[in-house]
């Protein structure tokens, strides 16, 4: 007989958008960033999720990149090869462009109080950042039994 026991942490954004449209975007934001939830072992010392962006403006934006500010400290994101910056959203569309974070602490201590992932865009002339808030939170134990 085997038996495992691992703690996990689910990811999850604070307020997700529930529907996205420029009624749903924060005052002057033109991009809604929806973060998907991750389930990672608490000792893990690595973050990698989905975001969807969506762009509620009238006009095309460009995301120049994706940060995460965690515990006082900031942290790039390593993009995947499939994610070229800068990544250009027309009017209306959605990208989906996974992110990748390399933790100086694991998780349950980076995500034990909200964390803001940060998306840096150009519209126009104009820089801004989109935000979502994200924080970990404990599953308990998950048990796997094998009998032969």
């Amino acid at each position: 007989m085997v038996v495992a026991c691992d703690i996990g942490l689910s990811i999850r954004q604070v307020n997700p958008p529930d529907r996205v449209s420029q009624g749903s975007a924060p005052k002057d934001a033109q991009i809604v960033v929806n973060v998907e939830t991750m389930e990672r072992l608490i000792g893990n010392t690595s973050y990698l999720t989905g975001v969807k962006l969506t762009n509620v403006s009238g006009v095309s934006v460009a995301v120049s990149r994706i940060d995460l500010l965690a515990q006082n400290k900031t942290y790039e994101n390593e993009p995947t090869r499939f994610t070229v910056y800068p990544l250009t959203i027309q009017p209306g569309g959605v990208e989906r462009v996974g992110v990748y974070f390399r933790l100086d602490d694991d998780v349950q201590n980076t995500f034990q109080k909200p964390a803001d992932l940060r998306v840096h865009y150009r519209i126009g002339n104009e820089q801004r950042v989109a935000h979502a808030s994200i924080i970990g939170e404990e599953k308990g134990f998950k048990q796997l039994f094998h009998r032969d």
